[in-house]
């Protein structure tokens, strides 16, 4: 599961930057409401100082992507595991990791970032790791 949420994390890093490569976009610099409003509004965050320039990005996917991530990690999860004890819930928790640095979460409750934690946790201790090296 954790190899599935980093492959569609970095899938939206990529994404991004095909986005920025078609419509002509070299820098953040260039970035504006109307080329590409979301990132716009992330890059807006980091010259207010608000987030620091290497949180752009997530910032832009913590506010577009925690759900179509989750949505991914459930179908995928459903076709290979199918158990009925996880619900959306804990796919959203791990489609928030990797971006707890951003504002969009330090934004959150603390209640929902409880909630989030506890849930990623569960989820985690159900699936056994495999050392890969």
């Amino acid at each position: 599961m954790e190899v599935a949420r980093t492959f569609l994390h970095e899938s939206v890093h990529a994404k991004i930057f095909a986005e920025l490569a078609k419509a002509g976009i070299a820098s953040n610099e260039e970035l504006t409401s109307d080329n590409f409003p979301g990132l716009f509004d992330a890059y807006v965050e980091y010259k207010n100082g608000n987030i620091p320039a290497e949180q752009v990005q997530h910032q832009y996917m913590a506010s577009h992507y925690v759900d179509l991530i989750a949505t991914a990690l459930r179908e995928f999860d459903t076709q290979n595991h199918n158990n009925p004890e996880i619900t959306m819930d804990h796919y959203v928790a791990l489609a928030w990791m990797g971006l707890s640095d951003t504002k969009a979460w330090i934004d959150l409750s603390p209640e929902v970032k409880s909630l989030i934690n506890s849930k990623r946790n569960e989820l985690l201790s159900w699936y056994s790791y495999i050392n890969c090296n």
